[in-house]
């Protein structure tokens, strides 16, 4: 028996497993793990197939596992945003009264080749840390350093 896509299909019965979309999609790892279920329990499957067969899923559920478990650089642009965001935290603990985003990107330097939108980003970043604070007037909002009290960043402002 050959293993494919289909076949997956077929006996689970769940469309595509990598591609579900009201349920959480399915990580390689799981599908690695079920593949493997699924050719312990086939009973048309000849022994030293399934062997071979089991042999390199768990190769594969290794190499993912270990790919999981190395550290990551951060990357150039994480780096900058780093320095960026410190420089905000700065600035904005030097002001006195609230700032908006356009007066934040005018006032510090670094900021002026910025996007109003990835400035905001950082902002954003900034308040789910607790380094600054937002509050709304008449739907502009201001930032100023302080720790907001009762924030918590939700899952949906996260992702």
């Amino acid at each position: 028996m050959v293993f494919s896509w289909y076949n997956v299909h077929v006996i689970k019965g769940s469309g595509n497993p990598l591609n579900r979309r009201k349920e959480s999609p399915m990580t390689k790892i799981e599908l690695f793990k079920s593949l493997r279920n699924f050719v312990e329990t086939a009973a048309d499957l000849p022994d030293e197939d399934r062997d071979v067969y089991i042999e390199g899923l768990d190769n594969e559920i290794s190499l993912l596992a270990r790919k999981a478990a190395t550290p990551r650089k951060p990357t150039a642009t994480q780096i900058e945003n780093e320095a960026l965001k410190e420089k905000i935290v700065e600035y904005l603990y030097g002001e006195s009264e609230p700032r908006t985003v356009k007066s934040i990107t005018e006032s510090i330097e670094e900021l002026g080749v910025l996007s109003n939108q990835r400035v905001t980003h950082l902002l954003t970043a900034l308040r789910k840390a607790g380094a600054i604070k937002r509050t709304v007037v008449k739907k502009v909002p201001y930032y100023e350093y302080g720790v907001e009290e009762g924030y918590a960043a939700t899952e949906e402002e996260e992702g």
